[in-house]
């Protein structure tokens, strides 16, 4: 079977709609599709705070009154259920990515990637684990598949250099929020779109390449 164009996936573990995109996506994707995951960081100058609620966090950070932050993330906890993911906002920990994806950078080549984009997604969004934590990151990291010198890697001064790669990428292709993907040559598409939105765009990709 023919492979069909990369799709690249710029994404931050911290984002909601990141996770539900990447279900919808991954939900119709064919077995010879190839997933390249990129580095986006929300808060980049994000100071990582255990003793506070996500809740909190979000209410300080965006100007919004408890209510509407309870009411946020009550709709957002129910639109992903609707794709039966499971998500603990209570129990998040308001957390800077910025570790975690210089682990995504040393696990991106390997097929070890999307079970770490798994397993960091559900330590954040499901678990309450601090995804800054070293030891956290480490055990996620051997969980995924991960051997100790790709552990070491995360931090050699190329694996960060890889890391503002991707985000200079994301600058220079006007990239401004995430989940955002982009079809190979093809198209792009911003957001967790619907479902059907994701089912077209395969079948675009699968129609091209039949005509080839």
């Amino acid at each position: 079977m023919t492979p069909l164009p990369t799709i690249h996936i710029w994404s931050d573990i911290a984002c909601p709609f990141c996770l539900i995109g990447k279900k919808r996506l991954f939900d119709v994707l064919p077995e010879n599709a190839h997933i390249e995951w990129h580095s986006f960081i929300l808060q980049p100058l994000q100071v990582t705070d255990p003793s506070i609620s996500l809740a909190t966090f979000l209410a300080r950070s965006k100007g919004w009154s408890a209510e509407q932050t309870a009411q946020i993330q009550a709709q957002v906890t129910d639109m992903a259920a609707q794709d039966g993911i499971v998500m603990r906002m209570e129990l998040a920990v308001p957390a800077n990515t910025t570790q975690a994806h210089r682990l995504l950078q040393v696990h991106k080549n390997h097929p070890s990637i999307h079970r770490l984009v798994e397993l960091l997604f559900k330590a954040y969004f499901e678990e309450g684990r601090n995804i800054d934590d070293t030891d956290v990151l480490h055990d996620i990291h051997l969980a995924a598949g991960g051997s100790p010198a790709m552990w070491e890697q995360r931090l050699h001064p190329d694996t960060d250099k890889n890391l503002q790669h991707d985000l200079q990428l994301a600058t220079q292709m006007g990239i401004r929020g995430v989940p955002f993907f982009y079809f190979e040559d093809r198209f792009t598409i911003s957001g967790a779109r619907e479902p059907e939105v994701f089912r077209q765009a395969i079948a675009q990709l699968i129609g091209d390449q039949d005509s080839k």
